[in-house]
């Protein structure tokens, strides 16, 4: 039979965890919340290039000839992240 001491040992171990899980969960919640956010912001930011796109074509509807016309000229235009917890989307960023 555990001693009473080993016992407490446990009990102590156990409250541990659970103050540790406790702070991952309230992590992972501001985290959640935080890329909410750019999701949100991305998609304006999508929104308000395609209006400009269409308003240029719209105005000047040559720029896209010109762009059909200088289609041997390759660019391209990588976005990355420096912050954790972004999965591999900088490792698949960089294999394309």
């Amino acid at each position: 039979m555990p001693t009473t001491e080993a016992i407490q040992r446990k009990i102590k171990t156990a409250q541990d965890l659970q103050s540790v899980v406790k702070t991952m969960k309230a992590l992972a919640a501001v985290n959640i919340r935080q890329y909410e956010r750019a999701v949100t912001s991305v998609n304006e930011y999508h929104r308000a290039v395609a209006l400009g796109l269409q308003i240029l074509l719209r105005h000047r509807p040559e720029a896209m000839h010109v762009a059909l016309d200088s289609m041997a000229r390759l660019g391209a235009l990588v976005f990355g992240s420096d912050q954790g917890m972004c999965g591999m989307f900088n490792e698949q960023s960089l294999a394309l």
